[in-house]
């Protein structure tokens, strides 16, 4: 063989050893060059799984979430309409955690006063009243929009007359929560409310706060007084309450209770038309205040008839016809009415000590009598 022809196969074959094992080269290549691509790959779908988990988690953890602050709602009876916001919603989930350690607070009956007891208001089928809680809507099915409830404060008095007659003119029922010394003193008018079909209700003797709230003893001194006058001038012994200037901030838990154990229903209101706010009020701004109220199904418009309202009994005309161009139904508290009162304060404005058993009793045995007495 020649040395040319050697020499080519030379050539061939080392050709041929470069081609295999550049072959092998690029192969490994490929295969390095797989496997990130893998793991990103299997890194990513493992990163899609645990978002989803985390989905689901937050997507449960939410539900659960709306599920006790549902619950809570319910336990604290809250009653709303469809425009409550979820601000509104967090509070009252909120409030009934604080509910938890009402029981341990009631159950000490401390002597002392404590927000911590004040929190715990005891169930009860009433409305709640907090400022940022709409009463329901109209039923639309009704013949009538709502049921509307025209109440008068601090009298009776030189303007209680009036009032009563622009009442009777429009054939229109409303409740009085009277004081025992403006009873005592205008006992015609006292009697007229009851003779006319109002209802009369016990404000208190004198509505001197400090008495009323700072000292228990006189807070049971004065109802019942009140209502002895009541029951000796008009023959009706009350069973409707007020407490002047409402209950927010003025009711702990054990004034709540002693009145309601002698047999009272305590009434706040859910429209307050302003007529106590100044001196200076006017009755368009009295009639203004009325219409900025927001419309619900039960509107109990709290109103004052003593001698210094005469702007009261001036818009009394035009708030008959706002309510009534609403299609609204007058009506009276009555032993049957649905009690309304504001959620109790956290704190209250006035240091003092509870209303213990004694005085609770007192006043539950001395209402107890006195309806006795009127019954025989």
């Amino acid at each position: 063989m020649s040395k040319l022809s050697k020499g080519w196969r030379k050539w061939v074959l080392l050709a041929a050893i470069a081609l295999v094992m550049a072959s092998s080269l690029w192969t490994i290549g490929e295969l390095y060059s797989l496997v990130p691509a893998n793991h990103m790959l299997v890194q990513e779908a493992t990163g899609i799984a645990l978002a989803s988990a985390e989905t689901d988690s937050r997507l449960q953890y939410s539900q659960e979430r709306n599920k006790q602050r549902l619950e809570a709602t319910d336990i604290l009876q809250v009653k709303r309409g469809e425009n409550v916001q979820r601000d509104t919603m967090g509070k009252i989930y909120d409030g009934a955690a604080e509910q938890l350690g009402c029981l341990r607070q009631l159950s000490m009956q401390s002597e002392s006063f404590s927000p911590e007891l004040e929190a715990c208001k005891p169930s009860r089928d009433r409305e709640d009243l907090t400022s940022e809680a709409p009463s329901k809507q109209p039923d639309p099915s009704s013949s009538y929009a709502g049921r509307v409830y025209l109440t008068f404060d601090d009298g009776p008095s030189k303007l209680t007359a009036p009032i009563l007659d622009l009442l009777a003119d429009s054939n229109i029922k409303a409740t009085f929560f009277v004081l025992g010394e403006k009873t005592a003193q205008y006992p015609e008018l006292a009697q007229r409310i009851v003779k006319e079909g109002h209802s009369i209700g016990n404000h208190s003797y004198n509505h001197r706060y400090p008495e009323l709230y700072e000292h228990p003893e006189q807070f049971v001194d004065q109802v019942i007084d009140t209502a002895e006058t009541i029951y000796e001038t008009t023959g009706k012994v009350p069973y409707l309450f007020r407490a002047p200037g409402g209950t927010h901030g003025n009711f702990d838990s054990s004034y709540l209770k002693a009145v309601e154990e002698a047999g009272y229903a305590v009434f706040d209101w859910n429209v307050d038309s302003g007529d106590s706010r100044s001196r200076d009020v006017t009755a368009e701004e009295i009639i203004a205040e009325i219409k900025k109220a927001t419309v619900a199904e039960r509107m109990i418009v709290l109103l004052h008839d003593s001698a210094t309202h005469a702007e009261t009994v001036a818009a009394l005309p035009d708030i008959i016809d706002y309510f009534q161009s609403l299609k609204y139904e007058f009506l009276a508290i009555t032993e049957e009415t649905e009690p309304v009162t504001s959620r109790l304060a956290k704190s209250i404005k006035w240091d003092r000590k509870v209303l213990n058993e004694k005085q609770a009793k007192r006043l539950k045995e001395q209402m107890e009598l006195l309806r006795k007495q009127a019954s025989s």
